[in-house]
C-alpha cells in the first residue's frame, strides 16, 4: 500500500510516495498551497520514496563523512550517492536517512515511526528542513539558489530583499504589505533560479515570523540588501560589493567541492545580471513610498 502527494517549489516537482502502510494526513495551510496535482513519477524532477526503514547507525559508519554539524545532522558520500542522516545525540540509531543519487533527482528516505507525526503526513520528513536541503542539492548544479531574503512582486517584476537571522526581513514584508497592489513572496526565503535565460524569483513555503509563503514565480527585476537604519534610503552598489553581502545569505554547500563552483559562479551571475541596492529602513511603512520612487527613477 502506498499513498502519494506531488508538490511544486520553484517549478521544481516533487512526487513523494509514502509506503508501508504509514499514517496519512494531508492537511497543512502552508504547504497545501504548494500542491500540484500527482503526475507519474517519470514526469516528476524530484521523486521521493518514504518508508520507515532508515539505513542502519553500522552501514553508514561504512561510508565517507562529507559534513558534520556534530549536533543531529551529517552527510556521508557512498559512492555517487549522497546519504543525509539526522541523529540526535540522545538516540542511538537515525532518526531518518535520506539517500540521495548522483543528480538529485531519486530520494530514498527511512524515517523510523517516531519521527512521522500522523498530523503532518505525508509531508513528514519531506517539509522543512528537508526539503530545503533536498531543493539547494537539486539546484546547486542547474542555476538555482536559495536565498534567506524576503520578496514582493511589483509591476509583475520579483524584488528580494537578503538578510541574515535579525535583519529585519518580516519587518520589511509588513510594512511593504501596507501596499495593496504588491503581491508578496515570502518574508525569510527565497528561490532564485535561471530558466530559458531569464531570472527568475519564486516564494517557497518557508516562512518566517510573518507567514508569508506564496508559490508563485516571476523575472526578477532587483536585489536589495536589507541594513536597519535610523533612516529610509535606498543606495545602488556594484557587483563586486554586493557580492559579500550576497554569500552569507545564501544556502552554499561549502562542504561538497563538486557543488560549490557552480553555485558561487551562479551567486556571481545573480549579483550581475540585475541591479543591486543596499536599502535601509525604519520600522514604519515610510520604506514602501521610498521602494516605490527608487524603482520609477530607474525605470
Amino acid at each position: 500500500m502506498a499513498d502519494s502527494i506531488t508538490i511544486s517549489i520553484a517549478d521544481v516537482i516533487l512526487t513523494i510516495i509514502v509506503r508501508g502502510g504509514m499514517p496519512v494526513s494531508d492537511s497543512d495551510p502552508v504547504y497545501d498551497r504548494f500542491r500540484v496535482p500527482t503526475v507519474p513519477a517519470a514526469s516528476a524532477h524530484i521523486e521521493v520514496d518514504v518508508t520507515s526503514q532508515p539505513v542502519p547507525g553500522k552501514e553508514i559508519a561504512r561510508y565517507q563523512r562529507i559534513f558534520d554539524s556534530q549536533q543531529s545532522w551529517s552527510m556521508w558520500r557512498d559512492g555517487s550517492d549522497r546519504l543525509l542522516v539526522l541523529q540526535p545525540p540522545a538516540f542511538a540509531e537515525p532518526l531518518w536517512t535520506a539517500r540521495l543519487n548522483a543528480g538529485f533527482t531519486r530520494v530514498e528516505i527511512g524515517c523510523r515511526p517516531l519521527a512521522v507525526p500522523v498530523s503532518v503526513q505525508p509531508y513528514y520528513p519531506v517539509r522543512y528542513p528537508l526539503d530545503q536541503l533536498l531543493l539547494m542539492h537539486y539546484l546547486a548544479g542547474r542555476e538555482g539558489l536559495i536565498v534567506h531574503a524576503a520578496g514582493v512582486v511589483i509591476a509583475g517584476r520579483g524584488y528580494i530583499f537578503p538578510g541574515r537571522s535579525g535583519a529585519g526581513k518580516s519587518t520589511l514584508a509588513r510594512q511593504l504589505a501596507a501596499r495593496a497592489d504588491w503581491l508578496q513572496l515570502s518574508d525569510d526565503r527565497v528561490i532564485v533560479r535561471k530558466l530559458n535565460g531569464e531570472l527568475r524569483a519564486y516564494g517557497t513555503p518557508w516562512p518566517g515570523e510573518a507567514g508569508v509563503a506564496v508559490n508563485r514565480g516571476v523575472p526578477l527585476g532587483g536585489v536589495l540588501f536589507l541594513q536597519q537604519a535610523p533612516m529610509d534610503e535606498i543606495r545602488a552598489m556594484n557587483p563586486p560589493a554586493a557580492l559579500p553581502l550576497l554569500l552569507p545569505t545564501a544556502t552554499v554547500p561549502w562542504y561538497d567541492e563538486e557543488l560549490l563552483g557552480p553555485v558561487l559562479s551562479f551567486c556571481d551571475h545573480l549579483v550581475t545580471g540585475v541591479p543591486v541596492a543596499r536599502i535601509s529602513f525604519r520600522p514604519t511603512r515610510e520604506i514602501a513610498h521610498v521602494l516605490d520612487a527608487y524603482l520609477k527613477n530607474r525605470s
